[in-house]
């Protein structure tokens, strides 16, 4: 007997205090910010409670009283946010006032914008002043989960809709930060002062949340891709009066985690697997109901458009455009044509959404009248941050073509480049990146979606042209150049070795020129404007046209060689440098990403190759024997004192043999080391 009561004193003693831990230190600053919903294992009531929440303007219209109460039942515990009236998935960013029974909590990066107990004593009523950000004017709720014991609690009570009254002393804008609305009162958005919140009051888990949040100072994981986090007052126009807002401290975070349960697709290609995608794409359809898909759009734009050489060599101000495109595409094949496109774009600095359609290989905007079923509703830049909601019907048709996102699936599209903004002009420059889905896409599923990338092609073209200039072109030029006193009393099909190994180097480094040639215009389907492209294309015309000028040469007694040795030179030495310079521009392109190694690389090689020049022009300058030279001159600058070329002793010649020996191997080093940064990436 006395061991079944002692067996029932200890069930009681750790039942209490199962029971005081459960409530004594109040909600958990993790799961319970964005559900309001207590781990304790069992379902909410779904009667109608007896506790109340009441708020009210009492001291000025910033600062609100809230108080809970209850005028029969006490209760041991709760959590209390302030939620958008017209979404109550957005946690409004104030700040709660704390007594002895209360503490405030810093939910989803905010601070003090949760209420919670400190203890588990019954109450009967518990009272806050609510301060809510700075300039912040809209429609707001108080929403509580309230805990009357372990097993019984309620969720989801909800005060009247309080307004917010403009502050007096008005709104500072930030000329830099943007934020834009399109949308009517009851569809969700992410304005300033709002955590977005993409569980609360609306779903619930039993026990622990699978959407967890881990909540730190040097690392926030958000519950939805996109969240909106403010450590300080935020700045905030009305969207019911002006559709331009702005902030300050404003960070977004990219949740990888959430492609777990929405489709996500992202730039460049293999960015999700290593989680720093430039483009990020999240679709899915809103829940509890099956006629509406909800995309997001999120741009890192500040990485997307700065000059990454800038960023290289230490400035401190990298150069960023003020217009620029971030676009997704529905379409019925791999190829570009006749797709529904809807624009994330930066238009001088602000933000909007715009939908288009690709005729062919040109892009047309659509006029408000031609894109019925797609509700634009929210646009915002900061911080070098693009972020673009919007929801399409799951039926709908553009000029004549029938999309139907539950029943049909679609390739979708990502392209992201620099927008010419001129007045009410706009016009997309070529991309600077794209990818487009492998498979066709089920709007139904979740998940990473695969790509389809010719990226490769990008890879085999800078493969084949660092053989070709780093490799070939550098020892055909040498050679032509120093090496004419070796080998005198030898041959090699015919010809002297020195012109042997510069014709045979020569014609290597067309042969892979022009592969690498054909691989990026089979990458990009046409030609593309920049830097790098230009350069490029000269180095090409000038790597075909040097040969074929070279089968037209006059004989070497002929009175006219000297114009040929005067083109020959001039091309070849036009067609090296602007391909070196290419190479150096391939470090600022997006669609292969490389690396600042790779830049060093080509930086290294560049003074070696001067240097090298340099001493055997020293070396030559010092000898003392003449010989002529020989037919061709490529490389050396041609003149009459080009004529008779210096050359040193018998043993002065070995040196040069093992010189060349030495300066192919440092070329064959080089050459695989710039390769090897740019497969690695």
């Amino acid at each position: 007997m006395f061991i079944s009561y002692l067996s029932m004193l200890i069930y009681m003693m750790m039942t209490t205090v199962t029971i005081i831990d459960a409530y004594s230190n109040g909600a958990p600053n993790g799961e319970a910010c964005r559900t309001l919903y207590p781990g304790h294992g069992v379902d909410k009531q779904y009667g109608r409670s007896s506790y109340r929440i009441n708020a009210s303007h009492r001291f000025n219209d910033s600062k609100i009283v809230v108080t809970l109460y209850s005028p029969s039942d006490t209760f041991l515990g709760f959590i209390m946010q302030a939620r958008l009236h017209s979404d109550r998935e957005m946690l409004v960013n104030g700040q709660f006032s704390t007594d002895e029974h209360t503490q405030a909590l810093d939910c989803l990066g905010g601070y003090q914008n949760t209420l919670t107990h400190t203890n588990s004593f019954p109450k009967y009523k518990i009272e806050s002043v609510w301060t809510a950000p700075k300039n912040f004017i809209s429609d707001i709720v108080f929403r509580v989960t309230v805990v009357q014991s372990k097993n019984v609690f309620w969720t989801a009570i909800d005060s009247d809709m309080i307004e917010l009254s403009p502050n007096p002393l008005g709104v500072q804008y930030n000329p830099n930060s943007f934020n834009s609305f399109n949308t009517p009162n009851d569809s969700p958005q992410v304005p300033s002062g709002f955590v977005m919140n993409k569980d609360g009051g609306h779903h619930h888990h039993h026990g622990r949340s699978p959407y967890h949040v881990a909540l730190s100072s040097s690392a926030i994981t958000p519950p939805s891709p996109f969240l909106t986090v403010s450590h300080q007052p935020l700045v905030q126009n009305s969207p019911k009066h002006d559709p331009s807002h702005s902030t300050r401290d404003l960070i977004y975070y990219l949740d990888y985690n959430v492609c777990s349960r929405k489709l996500c697709f992202g730039l460049p290609h293999g960015c999700l697997r290593r989680r720093n995608c430039i483009m990020l794409l999240t679709a899915g359809f809103v829940p509890y109901t099956d006629s509406t898909v909800e995309f997001e759009i999120i741009a890192d734009h500040k990485t997307a458009m700065s000059s990454k050489r800038a960023v290289a060599f230490g400035s401190t101000s990298p150069i960023i455009s003020t217009s620029a495109y971030y676009s997704m595409a529905l379409s019925h094949d791999k190829i570009m044509g006749n797709d529904s496109v809807t624009d994330c774009i930066l238009s001088n600095g602000r933000p909007q959404i715009m939908n288009s359609i690709n005729v062919g290989k040109s892009n047309e905007e659509l006029s408000e009248s031609e894109f019925h079923g797609v509700t634009l509703m929210n646009a915002t830049y900061h911080n070098g941050i693009l972020f673009c909601k919007w929801r399409k019907r799951r039926r709908f048709t553009l000029r004549g073509t029938r999309y139907n996102l539950r029943d049909d699936k679609y390739h979708i599209m990502l392209a992201f480049g620099r927008l010419s903004s001129f007045s009410n002009f706009r016009r997309k420059e070529p991309h600077f990146d794209k990818i487009v889905s492998d498979s066709m896409v089920d709007f139904r599923m979740t998940g990473s979606i695969s790509a389809y990338s010719k990226t490769f092609l990008i890879k085999f073209h800078a493969f084949f042209m660092i053989v070709a200039w780093v490799g070939f072109a550098s020892i055909g030029i040498i050679t032509a150049r120093y090496l004419k006193p070796l080998w005198l009393s030898h041959s090699l099909f015919g010809v002297r070795i020195w012109f042997a190994i510069h014709r045979s180097s020569m014609m290597a480094s067309l042969i892979f020129v022009c592969i690498g040639a054909i691989s990026i215009f089979l990458y990009v389907d046409g030609f593309v404007f920049g830097y790098h492209q230009i350069l490029g294309l000269i180095a090409i015309i000038c790597a075909i046209g040097n040969p074929i000028g070279a089968v037209f040469r006059p004989e070497c007694e002929s009175s006219k060689r000297w114009i040929f040795n005067w083109i020959h030179w001039l091309i070849g030495n036009i067609g090296f440098v602007c391909a070196i310079g290419a190479l150096f521009m391939a470090f600022q392109l997006n669609a292969i990403h490389l690396s600042t190694p790779y830049l060093w690389s080509i930086a290294f090689y560049l003074f070696f190759n001067l240097t090298v020049h340099s001493l055997l022009q020293l070396y030559f300058c010092n000898c003392h024997h003449t010989k002529e030279s020989s037919d061709i001159s490529n490389g050396s600058l041609p003149s009459a004192s080009n004529t008779n070329q210096r050359i040193d002793s018998l043993a002065d010649t070995s040196f040069l043999r093992y010189f060349f020996i030495l300066y192919v191997s440092v070329i064959l080093i080089f050459v695989i080391t710039i390769i090897s940064f740019v497969l690695i990436n």
